[in-house]
């Protein structure tokens, strides 16, 4: 065998490979940060293209039972109307904060209420599963004490109501079709809940008939002729029980997936001046099982997809019921509950958003969140019913202060949880505590604390991340006497929860669209990168216009001016000299990571305050000379106060 000569490369070589390479890295990270993509976003301001409702903003609440189902997960909760904590404080601040919010009362299971008034009603059965059962439910009963305290709740929080009123009281299914429902609308019942809403003074903006009866239906179907002749009988009960015009709830209807045939048949069918808002459904990403679901999120062509639904829509309406307006009536992105992984997460805010923007610009008036609460799409967590995402904040305790079995959402970094005497239960945590605090709580001695009454108590755990991805938290609790360490540990008397931060993002987005956002809907285009998204309306409650940018790109950053197309000298730009400070709201989630739950607001954690309420979102103010910064995975909303459009005046 030959000998091996090896030869040892001098050190100063090695080195300066290194420090090449790093220079390299540098430099690299530098042209990304220095160099961004410049965009002019073009805004007509002559005249809008669309109009919404003031409330365009909705969320909707429904029947389901905590015992539903889907993809080996039951992430309802006790969130159904029947069932959700009317007492709630971060509920109703979360409902206060958009004085209004449209809610819609409805869902799968709503053709299955009875409601317990009158003598259509004689039984007030439960809901129970039911292998034949519509939806695998049995019928179920809304008494009315628990309506009037649904009532209170929602006079207190100035919530504006739509219910779903129950189409299949009086059908039998067709003898050739066990999915078609036949016969007339049998509307006792309902005249007598309607009659006893309105002699108590109730307010409701709206009563819808049925849900996913249309076109080849969900679980049951109605033909259109025949959905066409019950709602003018509903009709004539609305106007029977509210005559007064200037108070008579809206109609609105079918509230299904759009069918163009049926669609067109209904409106003809109905006549003119009957139904009010032609309601729709989308689901447009598909089953929330989906591993692809993260990726139809963030993809522009394929959010695209969906505005020839909107825009048939319109045609519809402008074709055959010129005198209805198109609503979005239930939109939850992916259908089952939802996708575990991305519906509660800030990228789930790329769908969300520019599915308002959108179809605000195919002339829609209302958009209606599936779900205010409930499932893993909700606005607000399930278990704690802090903001979600899409609204705001997550934390859930899934085990007792005794264990020190902790678990908060994902990328958790601080949280202090809160209530007012409420122990949040449910989410099965399996967490393993890994590492603890093996010390005394630290107790506050005062003199209440010697009267017995409650006392502080903190402990911290490192919890290992679960199935679920949950990790760490630090909390605070409040101990009732029983849990004194003095008098020894009862694990049967759960912690009261005191101080709560922590923050979600979805919501955040529908409450800053719904105070920035006015009803004039104006053209807004670019010809750059397809992952910038834009819309423009005329602002809310101050002069000039509001804007939308959502930057789907992950490694682009956008350098935004915004020029004014005069419609009538469409080949010359004005150029916006605002001498006001444009108002900024960057969104942006924690650490860079879209599948957080923790919101960003201009750098900030949002995080509701002491007292459960929405915290304040101030903006950024910038140079209106200066372009808008738009960076990689984020959502800015601006208003440009100089903006002269002769829409807005």
């Amino acid at each position: 065998m030959g000998s091996q000569i090896s030869v040892k490369r001098p050190k100063f070589e090695m080195g300066s490979k290194r420090v090449l390479i790093y220079c390299m890295i540098i430099i690299v990270s530098l042209f990304y940060l220095c160099c961004a993509e410049e965009v002019k976003v073009r805004v007509k301001g002559l005249k809008s293209i669309a109009k919404t409702d003031e409330n365009f903003i909705c969320a909707t609440l429904d029947w389901t039972p905590e015992t539903k189902c889907n993809y080996n997960q039951c992430p309802q909760g006790k969130t159904g109307i029947l069932s959700l904590d009317l007492k709630n404080k971060i509920l109703a601040n979360a409902i206060k904060a958009f004085s209004p919010l449209r809610i819609r009362i409805g869902g799968s299971i709503q053709d299955q209420v009875v409601y317990k008034v009158g003598k259509s009603a004689p039984k007030c059965p439960h809901f129970k599963p039911r292998k034949n059962g519509l939806f695998g439910f049995s019928e179920g009963c809304l008494q009315m004490e628990r309506w009037d305290l649904i009532n209170k709740f929602f006079n207190e929080t100035g919530a504006r109501i739509t219910f779903g009123l129950n189409a299949l009281r009086g059908r039998k299914k067709s003898k050739h079709d066990n999915t078609l429902m036949i016969g007339d609308w049998d509307p006792k019942n309902a005249y007598d809940f309607m009659k006893y809403t309105a002699s108590k003074g109730y307010k409701i903006d709206s009563y819808e008939l049925g849900n996913e009866l249309c076109g080849s239906g969900v679980a049951a179907r109605i033909e259109a002729e025949q959905y066409g002749k019950d709602i003018i009988v509903l009709k004539k009960l609305v106007q029977e029980l509210y005559p007064n015009p200037a108070k008579q709830p809206k109609v609105l209807g079918p509230a299904g997936f759009y069918d163009k045939q049926w669609f067109d048949t209904f409106l003809q069918a109905s006549g003119p001046n009957v139904v009010d808002g032609l309601t729709h459904h989308i689901y447009n990403l598909g089953a929330g099982v989906d591993p692809t679901l993260i990726n139809k999120v963030q993809d522009p062509y394929f959010l695209d997809r969906i505005a020839q639904t909107y825009k048939d829509i319109s045609n519809s309406i402008e074709s055959f019921g010129p005198w209805a307006g198109a609503w979005v009536g239930e939109a939850g992105g992916a259908y089952r509950g939802g996708s575990k992984d991305v519906s509660h997460a800030f990228v789930d805010g790329f769908w969300y958003l520019d599915q308002l923007g959108m179809t605000s610009t195919f002339n829609h008036k209302v958009f209606c969140r599936q779900s205010l609460i409930g499932g893993n799409y909700g606005l607000l967590n399930t278990t704690t019913f802090v903001p979600n995402p899409d609204y705001y904040g997550l934390v859930f305790i899934s085990s007792t202060f005794l264990q020190r079995e902790i678990a908060v959402g994902r990328d958790w970094s601080e949280v202090t949880l809160a209530g007012d005497g409420m122990w949040p239960r449910g989410g099965g945590a399996d967490g393993k505590v890994i590492e603890e605090d093996e010390g005394e709580p630290e107790m506050g001695l005062g003199e209440e604390d010697r009267e017995g009454k409650a006392m502080w108590a903190t402990a911290t755990a490192a919890v290992a991340p679960d199935r679920e991805g949950r990790r760490m938290a630090e909390v605070s609790v409040l101990l009732p006497p029983a849990l004194h360490p003095s008098r020894g540990l009862d694990p049967s008397q759960p912690p009261s929860l005191l101080h709560s931060k922590g923050v979600n993002h979805y919501g955040r987005g529908a409450l800053l669209w719904h105070r920035l956002m006015g009803t004039n809907v104006l053209a807004a285009s670019h010809t750059g990168s397809p992952y910038l998204r834009v819309y423009s309306h005329c602002s809310k409650k101050t002069a000039g216009i509001s804007i939308l940018l959502i930057n789907m790109s992950n490694s682009t950053t956008f350098e935004v001016s915004v020029v004014d197309e005069m419609n009538l000298y469409p080949e010359q730009y004005k150029s916006i000299k605002d001498t006001e400070q444009r108002e900024e709201y960057h969104l942006t989630p924690k650490d860079g990571n879209i599948q957080s739950d923790v919101l960003l607001l201009n750098g900030t954690l949002l995080k509701l305050t002491e007292t459960f309420d929405i915290p304040s979102m101030n903006p950024r103010l910038v140079d209106s000379v200066l372009p808008v910064k738009v960076v990689p995975d984020s959502i800015v909303f601006a208003t440009l106060k100089g903006f002269k459009a002769p829409a807005c005046a």
